[in-house]
């Protein structure tokens, strides 16, 4: 007797092979891409193309081939992950992305259709089903100091040095003291000024730097 064999099983099997290879892919692209640094208070840190000192997110490929970005959204509100998409952009492995995130789309760029708050809230990036390939919750924010991750892509977020679009050093941030100075400027004079009363005790001495 003639045995015909029939293909219809294997459908499903093949089916479920496609399925997986989706995901695997998909899950892969998430863990090449990460929000890597990000400044909700920038006044003289760094401005775009026409001068403004914005909010900006720094995105990182620390995989190992160029990926693209078309399709992708990023947000600061869980409940519309879908805020702003990326136009036809690529990342090259290794590579550094910045988006001003100021609310002004109609500049040249990219510029997302939304501000970060100085006072703290969240940063998601997604795909076009809204699946959150990275995001982070952050606190308020101090001027001019940025939040990154070290080592790049993969490490905790902390406050920072900025280093907008390159590689994040593991630096604790400068505030003001005697041993600073602005902008790491040259120290060319140094001052000492003291104040006398009819009672030395309440003398008051001051020393200070005039900067280049």
């Amino acid at each position: 007797m003639l045995k015909i064999k029939s293909s219809a099983n294997k459908l499903p099997i093949l089916h479920w092979i496609v399925l997986i290879g989706i995901v695997f892919s998909a899950t892969s692209f998430g863990q090449q891409i990460a929000i890597n640094e990000f400044m909700a208070r920038n006044d003289i840190t760094v401005s775009d193309q026409d001068g403004e000192f914005d909010d900006w997110i720094e995105l990182f490929n620390y995989g190992s081939s160029t990926i693209s970005l078309n399709g992708l959204f990023l947000s600061d509100n869980r409940a519309e992950l879908n805020k702003w998409s990326f136009p036809d952009t690529n990342i090259i492995a290794g590579g550094f992305l910045i988006v001003w995130a100021d609310n002004d789309p109609d500049q040249s760029g990219l510029h997302a259709e939304f501000k970060l708050s100085g006072s703290g809230e969240d940063i998601f990036l997604c795909d076009h089903q809204s699946n959150i390939l990275d995001e982070v919750t952050f606190g308020p924010q101090v001027t001019s100091i940025s939040f990154g991750r070290i080592p790049d892509g993969t490490g905790a977020f902390q406050a920072m040095e900025p280093s907008f679009s390159a590689l994040n050093l593991n630096e604790d941030p400068r505030h003001e003291n005697t041993s600073d100075t602005l902008f790491n400027a040259a120290v060319i004079h140094k001052y000492e000024l003291r104040f006398y009363t009819d009672n030395w005790q309440d003398s008051l001495e001051y020393n200070y730097e005039a900067l280049d």
